[in-house]
């Protein structure tokens, strides 16, 4: 009996952490969308860091095709991708304007 109240934290831990991957294993759920495509930015409206007087809004972006990048330093997958943007900001610069 013992044994049996033994196992059910690990059969529960198997359970939990099957639910969990379980999503990640289907590419198409984290494949983009193109729901976005061919339509206008949604507006916003966000503090300027740089700038407190400042704010951000759709009219501030620029007209031209850009990325809009939005991350959090505890984000892994967004820790991976700088060092994309470094390069390519290295090799395309007169190509883009690129502010890291």
């Amino acid at each position: 009996m013992k044994k049996i109240l033994l196992l059910i934290p690990l059969l529960l831990l198997v359970v939990i952490v099957g639910f969990l991957t379980v999503p990640l294993m289907n590419k198409d759920a984290l494949a983009p969308t193109e729901d976005w495509q061919g339509k206008p930015f949604p507006e916003f409206v966000g503090k300027n860091l740089l700038d407190s007087n400042a704010h951000l809004n759709n009219n501030s972006l620029p007209k031209e095709p850009y990325i809009l990048n939005v991350w959090a330093s505890w984000c892994t997958w967004c820790i991976k991708e700088f060092p994309i943007f470094v390069g390519t900001k290295t090799k395309r610069r007169a190509d883009c304007r690129l502010n890291l």
